[in-house]
């Protein structure tokens, strides 16, 4: 893998999209001073994933973006692709090229693609690590980092070189997996916390449920304290009935007197009012004779001035008969019958004169007397109405009186049947009541003994249910417990599979690891029984790295291709026609006896450990060895060859091998079936136990309720 070209566009003193396209080999970029040339290893610092602005020669992410000049205008955007070229083997992709790109813009939002499609800045560490390439690797280094490294604690230069020995992937491995055990031991103690809480709320609950059934208790006491006050108030009410009843007997008296005093003064109020209507028609006539003697008298006073003016005009026609009589005595005895006819009018008019005068006095004496009896009559009139005002006022206050007593009996008669009403339902409530305490009592003497038996089947359910709580939890615990060895052995057998599954293959062996063509290596194919795996691995320790071919042909062409390429050696084996060989006779016994080997493979293996036969220790191994006789190796590592060749197999504690490698993953393995079945069980019993739970709980609710 190589990078094969890196474009900007609004990078630093990139305004314009550019592309530099670089061919396998050594390429330089040379310039003077500020020409850009740091910008690139900035560019490919960044899209890596870079982020501390200083490392950048900035200080803000945003920085970075294209700022303008003079004549240019600034971006708002800034953006740089990589691009790398033979990535399926080193990435372990299915893609020949692979292009990483890094968005920024202005307003501090980051983007990142793998080819074009969005991705996290995580995905791209993860693609990139174990291959030399990242923003703390050896692959981008800056001007003086090379002094800075070799000038630099051990400890600091550790990183860089696990970086390029390829450490650094399984020490990633490693964080994340303490890290999800982490989590994981996080959840299970915020499970336990929950657990605790839970039954720290059962405790309160039991409480409540105490409180629950005084409430209940002092309810029913607090029913029969009604009922009796209930009682109480009914006697209270006949008291007040019985003295509301005498009040209402003796309002009434009172009232009845009172209609005979309203009865007497309204008689004698009507006597008063005929009496004054008698006395107005006496007034009135009075005023009518007055009226008539005042016109009389008017008509006497006319007739008496009238009379007068006649006196006055006879006198002076006297006094002109005087002057004629002297003038004219002759006429006087004509005239003497005339004048005495006059003096006797005279004397009738002076008499009339006189007898009218005294008929006006008479009139006037009786009209003096009838106004001094109209006054009297009038005074008396004016007291009779005085009086009768004040009876009219005795009278209405009475009445007053009469309708408040009326509206009080009305009441209290209203208030009485009321009482009544309320004393025949109060009778009836108590009746109830009584019948109900009867009732209740019974009932209560026959709750009481199933209360006690509640009570009892209550308890035996609450210690079964904590007794199940108790094993549940337990088998949770060990369920745990399994879980957390069960993730364990699967990382142990994951980092196997995975980054350790090429240790101690030779390169071109490493190569070949996941070539299809290729039926597997010796070490999968190949066991022994635990006491005979390091014979195994002494026997087969020219061959631990053996790649495994179904013909000659094919090892034959890998073998080239390696040579071709001059990417490192490799081993290969491949069945062969024939009849397998004997095993010679000698000590001990053959190896193949302990080993189990697939059954494709058994030719191959019986070819190799043919001539080998097992013996516990070097002094069961006879001496010297015969030329055509057997190989012997011991169970702690020590090899003969029948060539005369001797050897030990001792691999250091952080040493290994394919075949020790695939032998511990099978153990593991076996280890992990053994928990994951162990785990199941536990799950099997878990549940079972939730059920018994989930029941003992239901017998105590159940038991509760019924209690």
């Amino acid at each position: 893998m190589y990078l094969k070209s890196i474009e900007m566009v609004g990078f630093k003193s990139f305004a314009e999209r550019t592309q530099l396209v670089f061919e396998p080999g050594m390429m330089a970029i040379v310039g003077p001073n500020g020409c850009g040339k740091s910008n690139v290893s900035d560019a490919i610092r960044w899209v890596l994933g870079e982020q501390s602005p200083k490392a950048l020669r900035g200080a803000a992410m945003t920085d970075v973006i294209f700022n303008g000049t003079d004549t240019a205008r600034p971006l708002a955007m800034a953006e740089v692709s990589l691009t790398f070229t033979d990535c399926e083997e080193t990435l372990g992709t299915d893609y020949h090229d692979v292009t990483v790109t890094r968005r920024v813009f202005r307003s501090g939002e980051g983007q990142y693609f793998l080819n074009r499609s969005p991705c996290r800045l995580r995905d791209i560490q993860r693609l990139f690590l174990d291959t030399g390439i990242g923003t703390s690797s050896y692959c981008v280094m800056e001007q003086g980092h090379i002094d800075l490294i070799l000038s630099s604690r051990p400890d600091d230069r550790r990183a860089v070189f696990e970086e390029a020995s390829g450490v650094a992937r399984f020490k990633a491995d490693r964080r994340e997996a303490l890290r999800k055990l982490d989590h994981t031991q996080a959840n299970l103690d915020r499970a336990d916390d929950v657990i605790r809480e839970l039954s720290r709320q059962l405790v309160s609950l039991q409480r409540q449920a105490g409180k629950a059934r005084r409430y209940k208790a002092l309810r029913e006491r607090l029913a029969a304290l009604e009922a009796y006050l209930g009682r109480l108030r009914l006697a209270s009410l006949d008291s007040s009935l019985a003295s509301l009843d005498s009040s209402l007997a003796a309002k009434r008296a009172e009232e009845e007197r009172l209609k005979a005093d309203v009865e007497a003064s309204a008689t004698a109020a009507e006597t008063l009012r005929a009496a004054i209507g008698t006395l107005e028609t006496a007034i009135a006539a009075a005023l009518d004779e007055a009226a008539a003697a005042k016109s009389r008298k008017a008509m006497a006073e006319e007739r008496v001035r009238a009379n007068r003016e006649r006196v006055a005009e006879l006198d002076t026609l006297f006094a002109r008969d005087d002057a004629e009589t002297q003038s004219a005595h002759a006429a006087l005895a004509l005239h003497a019958e005339t004048l005495a006819a006059l003096e006797t009018e005279k004397a009738k008019t002076a008499a009339a004169a006189e007898a009218a005068a005294a008929t006006d006095r008479e009139k006037q004496s009786a009209l003096a007397a009838a106004d001094a009896k109209t006054r009297a009559l009038r005074e008396r009139l004016q007291q009779l109405r005085q009086e009768v005002v004040q009876l009219e006022n005795v009278l209405a206050r009475r009445q007053a009186e009469l309708d408040q007593l009326e509206a009080a009996s009305r009441s209290n008669r209203l208030r009485k049947e009321r009482l009544l009403s309320e004393k025949d339902d109060a009778e009836r409530a108590a009746a109830g009541f009584a019948e109900r305490l009867a009732s209740l009592a019974e009932e209560a003497a026959a709750l009481e003994a199933k209360s006690v038996a509640a009570s009892e089947a209550l308890a035996a359910a609450e210690k079964k249910r904590q007794a199940r709580a108790a094993a549940l939890a337990e088998t949770q615990r060990a369920a745990a417990v399994l879980q957390r060895s069960l993730s364990a052995t699967q990382a142990k057998i994951d980092l196997v599979k995975g980054a350790k599954a090429a240790v101690g293959f030779p390169p071109g062996a490493r190569k070949l690891l996941k070539d299809p063509r290729l039926a597997g290596t010796l070490a999968d194919r190949v066991r022994a029984e635990k006491p005979f795996a390091r014979a195994l691995e002494t026997a087969l320790r020219p061959w631990l790295d053996a790649l495994l071919c179904e013909t000659p042909e094919l090892a034959l062409s890998l073998c080239g291709e390696l040579a071709k390429g001059k990417v490192g050696s490799a081993r290969f084996l491949f069945p062969a026609d024939g009849a397998p060989p004997v095993t010679p006779p000698g000590a001990g016994e053959p190896l193949l006896a302990h080993v189990k080997p697939a059954k494709a493979w058994a030719g191959v293996l019986s070819r190799l450990l043919s001539r080998v036969r097992v013996v516990p220790d070097a002094a069961a191994i006879p001496l010297p060895p015969a030329a055509d006789g057997p190989d012997y190796v011991t169970r702690d590592g020590i090899f003969l060859s029948a060539t005369g060749a001797a050897e030990l197999f001792l691999p250091q504690a952080d040493e290994s091998n394919p075949l020790s490698l695939a032998e511990q993953r099978r153990e593991w393995e076996a280890e992990a079936e053994t928990l994951a079945a162990e785990e199941a069980e536990k799950r099997q019993a878990i549940a079972a136990l939730e059920k018994e739970l989930a029941a003992s709980g239901k017998e105590a609710s159940d038991a509760r309720a019924a209690m």
